[in-house]
């Protein structure tokens, strides 16, 4: 919402080229509002791991720039096999 002040001038026709550039203006930001919205619904979804296995996938692709995030996301990885695998143990 864009708030105008009053102007009595505006109102009788005095200042026509107020009117002009608050409907550009007013435009303008209408369409740079579309453009943010448009970048943000085209960006990517990027979504946590959710397995073991994904994990691993993550660690293969952090190793070279990241090592020891790579090592961390491996760790996490054995921490569920060992979770899943107690779990599984336990239903026997």
């Amino acid at each position: 919402m864009i708030m105008v002040p009053f102007h009595p001038a505006a109102q009788s026709g005095a200042m026509p080229g107020a009117r002009f550039f608050g409907n550009a203006f007013a435009a303008l930001l209408k369409g740079a509002d579309q453009a943010v919205q448009a970048i943000f619904h085209a960006a990517p979804v990027v979504r946590e791991p959710q397995t073991a296995g994904e994990l691993i996938e993550w660690a293969q692709a952090y190793e070279k720039s990241q090592p020891s995030y790579a090592a961390d996301l491996r760790a996490a990885a054995r921490a569920v096999q060992m979770r899943d695998d107690a779990a599984s143990a336990g239903a026997r």
